[in-house]
């Protein structure tokens, strides 16, 4: 037994041993004893060989077919990790699938993919995903983003116009433009008969209607009235707006803490008591500068047109060669400002006010001054928003105005506004004039692009887009407001709107920055002289569709694009920007989308920790006509950082509606949600949001 167990065709120590002798009529002989383990190993070994043989080809061919899967979503595994290693496949966070997660859906792993960007500039741009939320670490990054999805743009616009058929036809020959021509339009040169002599003096000039009443004109003194004392009176317990979420106070334009009434009407907010209107009014008029018109200048300066006669055979033709261009509104026309909603909580009233602004600037101005050549603004807001807080402690109604405690002037245009007990929310969006990129100089019609072939004009226009990136991007932070000296972790990633197996950029024109939308919290009872406000956004290469807020939860619903590989269409998806407002600060919290688009605010509700949104996506085609689909989807909002950063689709309905229906108004009241449908006949139905997170229809009208 001694020599049997040490025996082993890997004992060194035993192959140095002389060779045993061989009786093979001798079972008890070396050479027999051996035999014995030697064949059960080979029996082993065999067996093990075909179960190896079978096995492999599948375990391969099942590798194969991951790895083909992640290649066809444009991504691949760049850490080098084995496949069967779960920790080294989990990205951004996001625990490993083999945890024990209950009922909650399965983790899943984001991989950022990248937009195809042909053209002569190197660049890179993220496609919408859940890492969007995690924020920049470094200001830097947000920088370089916005550069990448800067010249993206610039891209898309040389390759647009460098395979246009018409214009290589008509620039790329000398014959047909004009070097000296600033710009070669190509189109708008013959004209019949004469010319009419048209000067660029600007219109408009749209009489300032005055206030209804001017404060000046409103009496102070106490109004007449019947000898009823009783006259004017009522009797109301009730003054609070119709919110749609409890705990949360929506803007309005008329407000009441039951004492009072505060009424936005125009530029000014008149405030009477509630029960009583005959004891006076108070009087706020908004802060109002007209502009002087001696000093106001005309956008374009009148310029004669320039008639060139040519001899034809016949008849005459004349040529209008080049005309004034005249302004599309009066400049000096300055109107007055407008009270776009009212807040209230306490003795507070936070009236955010708006102002129109001229989005267009003169690029002329007097010879004499020896002013510089203004830019044109990258930031397209029409509005001037304004934060003002007042205090309606102690209110005189004898036609005076309220107490302004601070006021501060903020970026955007208005889209909402709510406040959480003192916490004041607006969210506004801001629109990016990419147009202004290089001066326009990127357009084909620039006559230093006349007679180059396509080539040539890729590679200059090309010269020409990265000589102005620094400073495009230098004015658009600028302009936002946007403080780059500490971290950007409240500004969502710079991404594409779109999703769906495909790299290809879903946009017409490239524009991965074309509105900034933003959320801003400010403390109605923390004003002393100065308004403090927290900003969180982020860009969308969509257009902002709807938003909501709950109590510590808010968001911005921007509608971009989904690939549907089966009809290879783009087809509508709400993108859903989340943002966690518990705090004194808003700050990013998840990513979420879904197919189609709500009708209103009120298509969105939170319950239960489940965002719920109604959606209707709409489909036409030449073959079927209209088709509608409307469904109700719940999203399971991140409740802490472990959650990651999506807002995951863990249930939705079927599709409900009779054929072209799509939704015209929503309330979730609970765990239920009355929807109605309407194309010639209008359908009320009822949906219950239940464990399984599926929405179950239980009643229809």
């Amino acid at each position: 037994m001694m020599v049997e167990d040490n025996i082993s065709s890997g004992d060194v120590e035993n192959q140095s041993r002389p060779a045993a002798t061989t009786d093979i009529n001798n079972p008890y002989s070396t050479n027999y004893t051996n035999k014995k383990p030697k064949v059960i190993a080979l029996i082993v070994f065999l067996l093990v060989a075909v179960v190896l043989a079978i096995t492999l080809p599948l375990t391969i061919g099942s590798n194969n077919s991951n790895n083909s899967t992640d290649s066809s979503n444009g991504s691949s595994n760049s850490d080098g990790g084995t496949s069967g290693d779960d920790s080294s496949n989990t990205q951004d966070g996001a625990s490993s699938t083999d945890n024990n997660l209950g009922t909650s859906p399965p983790v899943q792993v984001y991989k950022s993919q990248f937009l195809d960007s042909n053209g002569p500039i190197q660049t890179q741009v993220r496609i919408m995903d859940p890492s969007v939320a995690d924020g920049y670490e470094q200001c830097s990054d947000l920088r370089k983003d916005i550069e990448n999805a800067v010249n993206h743009y610039a891209n898309n616009l040389i390759m647009r116009e460098a395979t246009s058929e018409w214009q290589e036809e008509y620039y790329g020959n000398f014959t047909k433009c004009d070097p000296n021509s600033q710009p070669n339009w190509g189109w708008g040169d013959d004209v019949d008969g004469e010319a009419t002599a048209t000067v660029g003096t600007s219109f408009g000039g749209v009489a300032e209607m005055d206030s209804v009443a001017s404060v000046e004109s409103v009496s102070a003194s106490r109004p007449s009235v019947a000898a009823d004392d009783s006259a004017g009176k009522v009797s109301e317990d009730s003054y609070e707006t119709n919110n749609q979420v409890d705990g949360v106070d929506e803007a309005d334009v008329v407000k009441s803490d039951g004492e009072y009434v505060y009424a936005a009407y125009g530029d000014l907010i008149y405030v009477w008591n509630a029960t009583d209107g005959t004891q006076g009014v108070s009087i706020t008029q908004m802060p109002y500068v007209k502009n002087n018109n001696e000093n106001c200048k005309p956008i374009i300066r009148p310029v004669e047109p320039e008639v060139i006669e040519i001899e034809e055979s016949s008849p005459t033709e004349r040529r209008r060669k080049d005309l004034s261009m005249i302004a599309p509104w009066d400049p000096c026309y300055q109107p007055k400002p407008r009270i776009s909603s009212l807040l209230l909580h306490e003795d507070r009233l936070t009236a955010i006010v708006s102002d129109e602004t001229s989005l267009y600037y003169s690029p002329f101005d007097s010879e004499e001054d020896g002013a510089e050549e203004k830019k044109d603004p990258i930031i397209n807001d029409w509005q001037k928003l304004t934060i003002r807080v007042y205090d309606v402690s102690d209110v005189a109604l004898d036609g005076s105005g309220l107490p302004l405690l601070a006021e501060k002037e903020i970026k955007g245009n208005y889209n909402s506004a709510r406040s959480i007990n003192s916490k004041g929310i607006v969210m506004a969006t801001s629109n990016v004039n990419m147009y202004n990129f290089a001066d326009g100089n990127l357009y084909r019609s620039r006559p230093q692009y006349c007679g180059l072939n396509s080539t040539e004009y890729q590679r200059i226009a090309a010269e020409e887009a990265l000589n102005h990136t620094q400073s495009f991007v230098d004015q658009l932070l600028e302009e936002l407001q946007l403080q780059l000296d500490g971290t950007c972790s409240s500004i969502f990633k710079v991404a594409a709107m779109q999703s769906g197996n495909s790299t290809k950029d879903a946009s017409y024109d490239g524009n991965m920055l074309s509105s900034f939308v933003q959320i801003l919290s400010f403390d109605m009872m923390d004003v002393e002289d100065e308004i403090t406000t927290d900003v969180a956004g982020g860009f969308s290469s969509g257009y902002v569709d709807s938003v909501y807020a709950s109590q510590d939860f808010g968001s911005i619903q921007s509608i971009g694009h989904n690939y549907n590989p089966e009809t290879k269409e783009w087809e509508s998806s709400t993108f859903i920007l989340g943002f966690d407002i518990s705090g004194d600060a808003p700050k990013p919290l998840g990513y979420g989308e879904v197919q189609g688009r709500p009708i209103n605010q009120y298509a969105t509700d939170l319950y239960d920790g489940h965002l719920r949104i109604a959606t209707t996506e709409s489909q036409w085609s030449m073959e079927g006509g209209s088709k509608t689909t409307n469904k109700i989807f719940v999203l399971k909002v991140p409740s802490s950082e472990d959650d990651g950063s999506v807002l995951s689709v863990v249930g939705e309905t079927d599709p409900f509606g009779k054929k072209g229906e799509s939704i015209h108004s929503v309330r979730f009241i609970g765990p239920q949600a009355y929807v109605v449908t309407f194309l010639r006949t209008q359908s009320v139905l009822r949906f219950r949001h239940g464990r399984s997170h599926k929405p179950s229809c239980i009643g229809r009208a």
